[in-house]
């Protein structure tokens, strides 16, 4: 991992349903196909790297939260692999596994509303820290 970000975003349950739901209506019988592959795709590279980013920091326990959280292929798949490594493991119930896009959407919103909005010119900064501001 050397100094590879151990923090990672993956589509959302919803944003996969999306488009797959666009891909069905494009080419109906790959799209089952393509969203199983996706899935299994996100998992096989999501997985090893939370598995190998608690080993490198001796952490014995991992989280998962938000849209990726009810994402039931890649949570198996971790259950799977904390239960070899000897790892903890602490998922939400799936009710709580919200898309964080509709928590930042509705946010926005009431920003916007608040009359605190910005130029074209601003730009996302993921590692800005969230007290400038």
């Amino acid at each position: 991992m050397g100094n590879q970000s151990r923090g990672a975003t993956y589509p959302s349950p919803n944003t996969q349903k999306r488009l797959t739901k666009k891909l069905t209506t494009m080419v109906p019988p790959v799209a089952s196909t393509f969203a199983a592959s996706f899935g299994r795709a996100v998992s096989d590279s999501l997985v090893p790297r939370v598995m190998a980013a608690a080993r490198l920091t001796g952490y014995g326990k991992i989280a998962v939260a938000g849209g990726v959280a009810a994402n039931s292929r890649i949570r198996a798949d971790l259950e799977r692999a904390c239960a070899q490594a000897g790892a903890k493991l602490w998922l939400p119930p799936l009710a709580l596994c919200g898309d964080n896009a509709a928590m930042i959407g509705s946010q926005g919103y009431y920003e916007y509303l608040a009359g605190h909005t910005a130029g074209w010119e601003l730009n996302a900064k993921a590692s800005l820290d969230i007290g400038r501001g």
